[in-house]
């Protein structure tokens, strides 16, 4: 779901408000027999760490769905320091009827979130262990993804022979959406037709149109936040550093 950068102007005290109550929409339209997975990153905020798993968390209590595992899939190799968000996503499954036999467990630290089509994105070795648990602990035959963006999840869901549907605000987010696919057991990303990172979407004239100029704009300024988010505080760090000497 969006963070609160991608939700300018509002402000962080009202972007939580609004992520609880979202993914308490999310729990709402998941039938009894279901799951429900949520994939999230925390982030910081003017030094406040924000705990997305316990936002879910907090909805999911509301709305009477239970935990049913909880996992943490590695954004870089331990022992790095990040700054802009932490070096791990969580991965959380709630349901209302669904319970696991405990021989049924499978890794709760995944080493990486696997191929993805940018920062933000879920990656197919996250989307292929939440598809798999989906297809071998429930009677599910559709995943849906609320906020698809590029389509990893459908993808992934597509090639383990499940069904998919993913709601994209972004019309060409939902245009890549359409044409990412997976290649095989190495969950290895592609457009149809070939690379997802090949082309540009364009008129018949061969030029952007100013509604996909104005889209990729936006893209754009995102990756460059989530860059920004992301980037060691080196200077900040050296005057803290200096400032104990």
């Amino acid at each position: 779901m969006p963070d609160v950068s991608e939700l300018f102007p509002m402000g962080l005290s009202e972007w939580r408000g609004w992520f609880t109550a979202a993914a308490g929409l999310v729990l709402a339209r998941c039938p009894d027999d279901g799951v429900a997975i949520f994939f999230q990153t925390d982030i910081k905020v003017d030094g406040v760490w924000v705990d997305k798993a316990y936002l879910v968390q907090k909805a999911a209590e509301q709305s009477g769905h239970e935990l049913l595992w909880h996992k943490l899939v590695a954004r870089v190799p331990p022992g790095v320091a990040t700054f802009g968000k932490p070096s791990y996503h969580h991965m959380l499954c709630f349901s209302k009827g669904v319970r696991c036999h405990p021989s049924h467990s499978t890794p709760d630290i995944l080493p990486s979130p696997g191929d993805k089509t940018w920062t933000r994105g879920m990656g197919t070795a996250a989307c292929a262990a939440a598809c798999r648990f989906i297809l071998q602990q429930t009677a599910t035959h559709t995943v849906v993804d609320p906020f698809c963006g590029h389509g990893t999840v459908l993808a992934v869901a597509n090639a383990l022979g499940l069904h998919a549907v993913g709601v994209e605000l972004s019309a060409k987010r939902a245009r890549q959406a359409r044409v990412l696919r997976v290649d095989g057991d190495g969950m290895q990303l592609r457009k149809c037709g070939g690379s997802w990172r090949a082309g540009k979407g364009r008129d018949k004239g061969g030029m952007r149109s100013s509604r996909q100029q104005k889209e990729e704009e936006q893209e754009t300024q995102e990756q460059q936040q989530q860059q920004q988010d992301e980037q060691p505080q080196q200077q900040h760090e050296e005057q803290r550093g200096l400032g104990r000497l």
